[in-house]
């Protein structure tokens, strides 16, 4: 039986791959992930892309790991082939129906969708798992009614799994 014994792969650039402590814990520093919110409230119409502006405050957990999702534009661009993760979270207007639609390019991926009851506010949320292919690109969009982001209830998020 052999065995290989390391604490930390890097990459010929010199830069650290991967990690393992005593415990046999991996961290993967260069792992691409991003946490996204909007820095203000900020509502966005049908036929928007909803763009989420900050990945920078402390505090909030925001990360935008490689700089593969743009905060001008509210897209994500995959860096390598693999399976990813993404998950939104948007508020719908009290009193309009909203559907929010997870794209790849133009191609709709999945829908979260509420009829509005007028009282309050509604949340709609939307998680996948998705094969990227390097290039691709992923968006969230309004494509009826109002959505509504803010700095504390309200984000988009995505990583690498493998």
């Amino acid at each position: 039986m052999s065995k290989i014994l390391v604490n930390t792969i890097g990459h010929t650039g010199d830069t650290t791959a991967m990690t393992i402590d005593s415990t046999g814990r991996i961290l993967q520093p260069a792992k691409p992930a991003f946490r996204a919110k909007s820095s203000s409230t900020t509502t966005f119409g049908t036929n928007t892309d909803i763009v989420f502006d900050d990945v920078t405050t402390s505090g909030c957990g925001l990360h935008n790991v490689g700089g593969h999702y743009n905060t001008s534009n509210g897209i994500f661009t995959a860096p390598i082939d693999g399976l990813y993760f993404f998950q939104f979270q948007v508020y719908q207007n009290s009193s309009t129906d909203t559907e929010v639609i997870l794209y790849l390019g133009s191609t709709e991926l999945g829908t979260a969708r509420n009829f509005s009851d007028g009282a309050n506010y509604d949340s709609l949320t939307l998680s996948q798992t998705l094969m990227l292919s390097a290039t691709n690109q992923i968006k969230v969009r309004v494509v009826s009614g109002t959505a509504y982001v803010n700095a504390t209830n309200t984000s988009f998020s995505g990583f690498l799994v493998g």
